[in-house]
């Protein structure tokens, strides 16, 4: 016998919840059961089938037979962490699965009814009236998505030469605006509030992604970082005149002191729980962060830039500048670019190279 290792516990005032996170179980332990449940652990050959409380907690799973449930920790790479929320939201139990169309559109559409019957969140770019530097109009010319897709590369070794504001504008309004060539494509039965389209797809068409830009050498701009609204394509100071340096923000990845620009990219999280009330949306926001983050890099690439993304953030030191908009607004991702060589390889990590080499004969 062993007890069951695939769960967490929230200790509350009115009792210790086990939470199965494999099969998305939670049960509410006294402290009598969970007294027992810990001399389990601490030496299963205690198990006695005599014992209620023994009983209990093998019917319910709690403690299991080792022979029909091998430790499966044994097969997973990370930490606990990633293991519970991999588990936690996969082959999530429904109260009711449609067995044919018309029942899921029936479903579906009762999910809208009600989730519309309680306010969504306000908008960020409602916030910034008023408070706004008007970008110049894109650039509508561009190449080849051929040319793009074959061309992008991630570098880290830039040329921190200034950028036009014109450049800044086509990158920030298709990857992250509200197209207005987009606009007679959306059918009337969407409600007006969530017609808005960008260029890459977004989970319940929420457009829970928001984009802060990071100018260092943009012409036209104070260095500082400043939201982009993308429903009247401009931008926001939000924290002008920084000393942080970027590399500081990006987990001390100090090659992006070079970089002219990038974009930090948040998720509203309050935008998926107004809609889709299991945490298995939270896979929807990195999803949807990475889709944007793959149109950036192609606008980037387009308009002559090299690229370099990264999922390494100092979150809370970002949060701290007073930059973001929500309490519930998560910076996840980052996309720098810049004039480049094409270095993959920063110049630091040559040099460093270059001075073992040398130690070395």
């Amino acid at each position: 016998m062993k007890t069951n290792h695939d769960l967490f516990f929230l200790m509350r005032p009115d009792g210790t919840i086990a939470w199965d996170f494999m099969r998305h179980l939670q049960f509410q332990l006294s402290r009598e059961f969970l007294d027992r449940f810990l001399a389990l652990t601490a030496n299963p050959e205690l198990f006695d089938t005599g014992n209620n409380i023994d009983r209990t907690l093998y019917a319910n799973g709690l403690v299991q037979s080792t022979e029909n449930h091998p430790d499966a920790e044994v097969n997973w790479g990370w930490d606990i962490l990633s293991r519970i929320y991999h588990f936690g939201t996969k082959d999530i139990p429904y109260d009711s699965t449609p067995s044919d169309v018309s029942g899921w559109a029936q479903l579906y559409l009762e999910h809208c009814q009600h989730t519309l019957k309680h306010t969504p969140p306000v908008e960020n770019h409602g916030a910034t009236e008023g408070r706004e530097l008007k970008l110049p109009p894109p650039d509508k010319e561009m190449k080849s998505l051929f040319n793009s897709l074959t061309k992008r590369k991630t570098c880290r070794a830039f040329e921190d030469n200034s950028i036009q504001l014109t450049d800044i504008s086509t990158i920030l309004y298709f990857s992250l605006g509200y197209l207005k060539e987009r606009e007679d494509q959306v059918d009337p039965l969407v409600p007006t509030r969530f017609r808005h389209r960008r260029s890459s797809p977004s989970g319940g068409g929420l457009n829970a992604t928001e984009g802060y830009l990071y100018a260092k050498n943009v012409q036209g701009l104070e260095p500082g970082i400043y939201y982009y609204n993308p429903k009247n394509h401009s931008l926001v100071p939000r924290a002008i005149g920084v000393q942080t340096r970027l590399g500081e923000l990006v987990s001390g990845q100090h090659f992006a002191d070079e970089l002219p620009f990038g974009v930090f990219l948040t998720a509203r999280l309050d935008k998926l729980w107004w809609k889709y009330k299991h945490s298995r949306a939270y896979r929807m926001a990195l999803i949807e962060i990475g889709h944007v983050a793959q149109s950036l890099q192609l606008v980037c690439t387009d308009r002559g830039f090299g690229t370099w993304p990264t999922g390494a953030l100092a979150e809370t030191l970002l949060e701290s500048m007073g930059v973001l908009y929500s309490p519930h607004e998560q910076v996840l991702f980052f996309v720098g670019a810049g004039q480049t060589q094409g270095d993959g390889i920063p110049s630091s990590i040559r040099r460093a190279l270059d001075t073992e080499r040398q130690q070395h004969g």
